[in-house]
């Protein structure tokens, strides 16, 4: 993988953090050594909407794995609409199980960074990341 680091110029460059919003256990814990073998940092995991805003607003990551039907008042949508209101410009990727047009259009309208579909392969998750983090810089 590249040198996916960012920090101030003389500072020690750190990894990029990603935010992982999954409410299956094994799951989430797939994508995180994926993602920690690809050289990023998992700077939290979160099963529900309420937890992903709060880790959201406490982390600032650079990027958010959003599942969008996760357990909770709020489905991955809503939570990712209550991050972007809150003014974190994370780059957010969704990932579902779930094809239908009511998801895929409330998706689209939010337009994030990226999508993929469950079952998510490792490098499929890399490119996606990457992408989602090229597409925000600026």
């Amino acid at each position: 993988m590249s040198d996916w680091s960012h920090g101030t110029p003389g500072a020690r460059s750190t990894a990029l953090r990603i935010l992982i919003v999954e409410d299956e256990v094994l799951i989430a814990l797939d994508y995180m050594l994926a993602l920690e073998s690809f050289g990023f940092e998992v700077c939290a995991v979160a099963g529900t909407g309420a937890e992903a805003l709060m880790h959201a607003e406490a982390h600032w990551p650079d990027a958010i794995l959003m599942d969008v039907n996760i357990r909770g008042d709020m489905d991955g949508i809503e939570a990712a609409h209550r991050i972007r209101d809150a003014g974190i410009r994370s780059s957010i990727i969704f990932v579902t199980a779930f094809g239908d047009l009511e998801t895929v259009a409330r998706m689209k309208a939010f337009a994030p960074h990226g999508y993929l579909r469950k079952p998510v392969m490792p490098e499929d998750l890399e490119r996606a990341i990457i992408r989602a983090l090229k597409g925000n810089k600026g």
